[in-house]
């Protein structure tokens, strides 16, 4: 693949960056060093930089789409993770119990929640419900 006229602009404007903006630019690991450089650079230059840059990217849409990619990635690194699995069904539960508590069977519980009689029945009992029972 043959290298075009963007692509030089690119890589000649990366060229005549701080050593440690072009790492940080490329997704390339940091070296000794570049945490205090960093640490003692001008915020407003390197957010220039950074803007440049992305404004260049966008006359290369391969090197734009693999930073893009890479930048999505490193995002999703920094999110908490969620729970797996379906939520709790814990607002459903506590009425159960308070509907059964209140004298209703679990039958009625059941069609009230959409549900069976048993899996009503279960879902309370799943809460560490002492024996919700059978009526």
């Amino acid at each position: 693949m043959t290298k075009n006229n963007s692509e030089e602009i690119l890589e000649d404007y990366l060229a005549s960056l701080e050593p440690w903006l072009q790492r940080l630019l490329r997704w390339a690991p940091p070296q000794p060093g570049d945490l205090e450089a960093w640490a003692t650079a001008d915020r407003q230059k390197e957010a220039v930089a950074i803007a440049q840059y992305e404004e260049l990217l966008l006359r290369v849409p391969a090197k734009r789409r693999e930073y893009l990619k890479r930048q999505i990635a490193e995002f999703k690194k920094a999110l908490p993770k969620g729970r797996r699995g379906a939520p709790r069904k814990d607002r459903e539960a506590e009425e159960a119990i308070r509907l059964h508590d209140g004298g209703a069977f679990w039958s009625d519980i059941g069609r009230l929640q959409k549900k069976t009689r048993d899996a009503a029945r279960k879902l309370a009992k799943s809460r560490n419900r002492q024996d919700p029972g059978k009526k």
